[in-house]
């Protein structure tokens, strides 16, 4: 497991200037709004006139940014919907692969099986005719052994 380690601020090089900058950059925002109020009470109408400029000028990048986002979500939305498309054709080939595999092993073991049923009927086979040459020498002979036999008792 890794060990968290803890950093203090003032251990982060940089990171002062950077908070610094960062509060330079909300009061130099705050000083227009200064100095708007300041030209309001000068000259309202004028000031007026302005803002809503400003207003206007903002109202139009953020139609601006709108757009340029709906046009990154439709890219985003593209990439998506290809990426869907080429990953259901990945499963379709992965189906179809199962698919053949299921049928080279069903064959296989077909064969694996009409092989083996085939084996032991040989066997059965070969066991029958050793059996049935067992049994007819037996035949065979049971009446030479009761014939030596019999030979045998009448000797004594």
């Amino acid at each position: 497991m890794a060990e968290q380690t803890t950093i203090r601020a003032d251990q982060i090089e940089g990171l002062a200037d950077l908070i610094r900058e960062q509060v330079r950059a909300v009061i130099y925002e705050s000083k227009p709004v200064l100095q708007d109020v300041e030209e309001l009470r000068r000259s309202p109408a004028g000031t007026v006139i302005r803002l809503e400029g400003k207003v206007e000028a903002l109202g139009e990048k953020i139609d601006g940014l709108r757009l340029e986002m709906d046009q990154r979500f439709e890219a985003v939305d593209q990439r998506f919907d290809s990426l869907r498309s080429e990953i259901d054709q990945r499963f379709k080939a992965v189906d179809q692969r199962f698919e053949a595999l299921d049928v080279k092993v069903d064959q296989r073991f077909d064969t694996l099986k009409s092989e083996m049923n085939q084996r032991f009927l040989d066997l059965k086979d070969s066991m029958d005719q050793q059996f049935s040459t067992v049994k007819w020498i037996l035949v065979l002979i049971f009446p030479i052994l009761i014939a030596v036999i019999g030979k045998l008792l009448l000797m004594k």
